[in-house]
């Protein structure tokens, strides 16, 4: 390629180089049953504290109540077992991206900077625990975190804050 570039300030910008580019073509996932699929899975394997929900972005499977180490993102044993689990799932997509979001329950004491900053770090933790896995590859997963900014349960209860303590694993619609 030869991109030049005349600026309004008289000078010239020039760009020469080669590029390489891959169209990949992705069929349409039907995310009922993909949904259907990832709940049997989940009976089937009795996983405790795991629900799937079918929305615009695509299918996701909600660990709530996920157990990291006390305010670190390391995750726990018990974790690691469910989410490689899980893992096997996410194998039958392999071409679709995921989108891997923290969140945390309120506790006081904690500013809301805190809270944010320990959801991300708790689901890169989540997606580097899929990458040992060889589940994605790293340019196929996104993360981010919402600290305890999207309750799913009352952060006044015990009940509500296991909820509110999850780690969200979308399969995008790519």
């Amino acid at each position: 390629f030869d991109l030049i570039l005349d600026l309004s300030n008289g000078q010239r910008v020039e760009y020469r180089g080669t590029a390489e580019a891959e169209v990949t073509e992705s069929s349409l996932m039907d995310r009922e049953e993909i949904a259907e699929e990832v709940r049997k899975t989940i009976a089937d394997k009795g996983m405790e504290d795991t629900g799937v929900v079918v929305s615009d972005k695509g299918v996701t499977i909600s660990l709530e109540n996920i157990k990291f180490l006390p305010n670190s993102s390391i995750l726990t044993q018990g974790e690691k077992d469910k989410i490689r689990a899980i893992a096997a799932i996410l194998g039958k997509y392999p071409e679709k991206d995921l989108l891997i979001t923290g969140h945390t329950a309120y506790a006081s004491g904690y500013t809301e900077e805190e809270h944010t900053e320990l959801s991300v770090e708790r689901a890169q933790s989540v997606a580097n625990y899929l990458l040992e896995l060889g589940v994605r590859k790293s340019t196929q997963m996104i993360t981010q975190g919402k600290g305890h900014s999207e309750p799913s349960g009352d952060n006044r209860t015990e009940e509500g804050m296991k909820k509110n303590r999850r780690v969200e694993i979308t399969i995008l619609e790519n």
